[in-house]
């Protein structure tokens, strides 16, 4: 018969407890669905903040930022290339 442990492995199941008792894989598999309900409130976090870089980014540095940032990047890329010679 094929136990959980043998999926999981014992080294990840044993931060619960001892794995062959079933209170470990129960302790386990609510963790699971713990970080599983926090990523839609992660995921909204993390547009927001893009939003407010790209907000306060534009601001300053007007509305085609990251454009130039690339740009630049790109030219001191090859700059680096032609001075190495």
């Amino acid at each position: 018969m094929c136990r959980i442990v043998d999926f999981l492995s014992e080294k990840r199941l044993s931060k619960y407890g001892n794995p062959d008792e079933p209170q470990t894989v129960e302790e386990y598999f609510f963790n699971v669905e713990l970080c599983e309900s926090l990523y839609p409130l992660l995921s909204q976090f993390e547009v927001a903040l893009r939003n407010k870089i790209d907000s306060v980014f534009s601001k300053y540095m007007g509305e085609n930022w990251i454009f130039e940032f690339v740009r630049q990047d790109e030219k001191l890329t090859e700059e680096k290339k032609y001075n190495r010679s």
